[in-house]
């Protein structure tokens, strides 16, 4: 629907939408990768070691070649956004095995609890904006304009029901941000 509703007119046809959906489709199971890798390269930018990050980047874009070569016949397109994403969280599956041999301390279990609650919240917040996309607004109804209104309203209510849900599992960072809002907002009216 996102590709439809923003870029579907013109020369860009149903068969632009599909090729252009089915490649976003595999690129989003690289999001955790890249996001995580991200992360990553700023804890060894912040050991000073720029060395790791840029072997294993090396690894990676070779990694990203090969297995381009390998599913652009099979999957066409869609092989080379699956390349990405298998290249792009193997090196950051790397980086991270890799920080074990750092002075600093590796033990993710706090992490994990996060990672449970997120993936959880996610998941309800899925549920609700397919059930919202496909049940309760009709997206392809309507003029444009409208159909991207609908749209917006969807991925907002999925945000603040994924946001309730992680301020109501206590995760530490939601809570520092609500306050630092609340704080603003309080400044704001005082003034």
């Amino acid at each position: 629907p996102v590709v439809r509703i923003i870029f579907m007119r013109g020369a860009f046809d149903e068969t632009a939408v599909a090729m252009t959906s089915s490649a976003l489709r595999y690129y989003s199971f690289g999001i955790i990768g890249v996001a995580v890798g991200l992360m990553v390269n700023k804890i060894y930018y912040s050991l000073h070691d720029s060395k790791t990050t840029m072997k294993i980047g090396m690894i990676t874009v070779t990694m990203n070649i090969v297995l381009n070569l390998i599913l652009i016949g099979p999957m066409k397109h869609n092989g080379l956004a699956l390349a990405t994403s298998i290249a792009a969280s193997v090196g950051t599956i790397i980086k991270l095995k890799m920080l074990k041999y750092k002075p600093i301390d590796t033990s993710f279990k706090e992490n994990f609890s996060v990672l449970f609650k997120s993936t959880f919240a996610a998941s309800i917040m899925g549920i609700l904006v397919y059930f919202m996309a496909n049940s309760v607004l009709d997206l392809y109804s309507g003029s444009s304009l409208v159909n991207f209104a609908k749209l917006i309203f969807i991925v907002l209510s999925g945000a603040i029901v994924y946001g309730a849900i992680i301020y109501l599992f206590k995760i530490e960072e939601i809570r520092d941000i609500v306050e630092r809002i609340i704080t603003i907002l309080k400044k704001k009216k005082t003034s």
